[in-house]
């Protein structure tokens, strides 16, 4: 009997023991709570650590920083690398420079508003006309890939219409027009408003501009219009006398009015190529030499097919004039 109580004893004090040492193991409710509260503080502080903003010593450095991420395809890295750079004291070109690299990878991240404000703010401080030109090319390029182009009318549709003199906005819809919907007539009143908003001003139209809006005019089938504007561009700046004259030409013969077409191209030949011609010797000589060629005046014809071919930058072009030059020899003295 004795021994049967001795064992049972042991055997309950046993059990108790292991019960305490399963409870001392085992976590409780509270220690639970307490182990997930640690693991959320680190994970915040991990957080933080990581949405810090960069640090970096130079304008340059941040600009390293964020080709190098770019490059490695670490988007986020970059922008915030960029965005770094704009913090330094830089030039109008820098904060171009990194602003342009922003349009493009606001745009892979889907930040739309920062992509235009980016735009924005080259087209109102370009470092030279045609920087600002291309990074509208370059961001409506992004915004036609990505198929927001509905977005981007609807934005700037009402930002015209809050204010119909915002020029920003006028060559941005010019540039989108012409490149997303192609329409002519549109392209042509936002040219024709911005010409409007410089003389407003007291500025000289720019005659680049002016030439756009000639050469839309004569797109949209309005050809007299198209040629009293390229003439008042040649009567008005020398760098563009020639040139002028020889558009003029073209639009006044597709006009109907040889006779006006015919004089423009007889003074644009006289005067010789200007400044803005002599972006283009070829395309200058092919246009009087077709236009020569069509009032069958061989001489001159032959003068500036022969030109044309001496600056053909490419065979189908030499190719061309070469064909022509036959059609001229062909013609009676």
């Amino acid at each position: 009997m004795n021994q049967r109580f001795v064992f049972l004893t042991l055997f309950i004090t046993c059990l108790v023991t292991a019960s305490s040492i399963c409870r001392a193991q085992s976590p409780t409710e509270k220690d639970k709570k307490d182990a997930a509260s640690r693991q959320l503080k680190e994970k915040n502080a991990g957080n933080e650590q990581e949405s810090l903003p960069p640090t970096f010593a130079s304008y340059r450095e941040a600009i390293s920083a964020g080709y190098e991420h770019k490059n490695a395809g670490n988007l986020k890295a970059s922008r915030d690398a960029y965005e770094a750079a704009l913090g330094f004291e830089s030039t109008d070109r820098q904060k171009c420079d990194a602003y342009r690299q922003l349009i493009s990878i606001y745009s892979e991240l889907g930040q739309w508003e920062s992509m235009y404000k980016a735009t924005e703010y080259i087209v109102e401080n370009p470092p030279y006309p045609a920087y600002s030109s291309l990074s509208v090319r370059a961001m409506i390029g992004y915004v036609y890939r990505k198929k927001m182009q509905e977005e981007l009318f609807a934005r700037y549709e009402a930002r015209l219409e809050e204010n119909p003199k915002d020029r920003t906005t006028l060559i941005i819809l010019e540039k989108a027009v012409e490149q997303l919907k192609h329409d002519l007539p549109r392209r042509a009143d936002y040219l024709r408003r911005m010409i409007e908003l410089d003389v407003a001003e007291g500025v000289t139209p720019d005659p680049e501009m002016r030439a756009q809006l000639a050469f839309t005019l004569r797109l949209s089938h309005k050809e007299i219009e198209s040629a009293e504007m390229y003439e008042a561009i040649a009567n008005s700046d020398e760098n563009y006398r020639s040139f002028g004259l020889a558009q003029a030409a073209e639009s006044w013969q597709r006009a109907g009015e040889s006779k006006k077409s015919i004089d423009a191209a007889v003074k644009a030949s006289n005067l010789g190529p200007d400044v803005r011609a002599s972006r283009s010797l070829y395309e200058w000589h092919r246009l009087l030499g077709d236009l020569f060629l069509k009032h069958l005046a061989k001489e001159p014809a032959k003068k500036h097919y022969a030109a044309a071919l001496e600056h053909a930058t490419i065979d189908p072009y030499r190719d061309q004039c070469r064909e022509q030059l036959k059609l001229v020899e062909a013609l009676r003295d």
